[in-house]
């Protein structure tokens, strides 16, 4: 089955723009569920993306197969009848580099001209600023720590540019914890706006590899296991996980992880995504609060720190100042000028 090509220009594009520890890997694990749906991990998104840049091509022209090593889940995975597939959807489009302003600008081109839909997945910025610092203080990503340059570094690469993104034409903005907690009518309401069916199993993984066949065509079955999967950050240091239910083929003995250590196997739990913003101490909170300050008004830093479920429509509203603003005037009359995109560079060389 690793040699079945799954070609993309066969297939109607759906790019999300998501930050990291953005819960965007348990987004498309769940699109990846549904029937008519193939979903891509992040890694083969960014290396497609470079290729269409390399080439000059347009993604109609553009020859390139993806296989199943590609997808959402690092081995194994719910199987897929190819023939029902009717989109093909690229996980985590962003702007973490200079050349990722590059994969904005052509996929943002498409979605302007109605040949791909684009969803905007916005994590609450604080929960976000918070599982990179558990993420640092667990497994040591110097990074993601909580200092004044990395929450900048945060404000101005991923949370401004969303924002921005949400102002667009097309663009359909997601809250993920709204999204999860409210599945399986969250999950509904897009597969209507995708123009694609509805099934409850969907929205149940549990459902989903229970009903389904491995690749090999054994049933997955659950078992303990203290392998991490994921990314390779997490590999190259040899980190063992809690023992936890994990998805098995029974054939290959193969643990199934979603890409970023997700675990299909375990409940999705809405308030792990929605752990309370009091756990911030006093100066921690002033600080995001001051860098915020820079880039969004002062009552729109307070309703982040007010609201744990935050409103798509009210965060179009965000009022910019500062770096915001000078940011949005320049992306709404400009495509990415290259000293910006140089600025993106020396935010991440600078030390954290």
């Amino acid at each position: 089955m690793e040699t079945v090509g799954i070609d993309p220009r066969s297939y109607k594009h759906i790019y999300v723009y998501g930050t990291p520890r953005g819960a965007t890997n348990l987004f498309c694990a769940l699109l990846h569920n549904h029937t008519n749906i193939v979903a891509i991990n992040h890694r083969s998104t960014r290396k497609y993306l470079n290729h269409l840049i390399e080439t000059k091509r347009s993604a109609e022209r553009s020859h390139w197969l993806f296989n199943i090593k590609d997808l959402i889940y690092e081995k194994g995975g719910p199987a897929k009848d190819f023939t029902c597939i009717s989109y093909i959807l690229f996980d985590k489009v962003h702007w973490a580099s200079d050349r990722a302003f590059q994969h904005v600008e052509l996929t943002l081109s498409r979605v302007r001209s109605g040949l791909a839909d684009g969803i905007v997945l916005i994590r609450h910025p604080l929960q976000v600023l918070k599982s990179m610092d558990n993420f640092h203080r667990r497994y040591g990503r110097p990074r993601w720590a909580l200092t004044r340059f990395n929450v900048l570094r945060y404000l101005v690469q991923y949370f401004l540019p969303q924002l921005w993104l949400l102002k667009i034409k097309g663009i359909y903005g997601i809250v993920v914890e709204a999204f999860v907690k409210n599945l399986p009518y969250s999950y509904r309401d897009l597969c209507e706006k995708l123009g694609i069916p509805f099934e409850l199993r969907f929205a149940d993984f549990r459902l989903t590899f229970e009903d389904a066949l491995t690749w090999t065509g054994g049933k997955f079955v659950i078992r303990k296991s203290e392998v991490v999967g994921g990314g390779s950050f997490l590999t190259s240091k040899s980190i063992k996980a809690p023992a936890q239910d994990v998805y098995f083929d029974p054939i290959s003995g193969e643990p199934t992880w979603g890409y970023g250590q997700f675990n299909p196997a375990l409940p999705l739990n809405p308030e792990r995504l929605m752990r309370s913003n009091e756990n911030f101490d006093l100066p921690t909170s002033s600080l995001i609060r001051e860098v915020f300050c820079k880039g969004i008004s002062k009552k729109d830093v307070d309703y982040l720190f007010e609201t744990r479920l935050l409103d798509v429509e009210r965060l179009r509203e965000f009022d910019m100042k500062g770096i915001g603003n000078i940011m949005f005037h320049l992306l709404n009359r400009f495509p990415p000028p290259k000293w910006l995109q140089w600025s993106w560079k020396y935010l991440r060389s600078r030390p954290y």
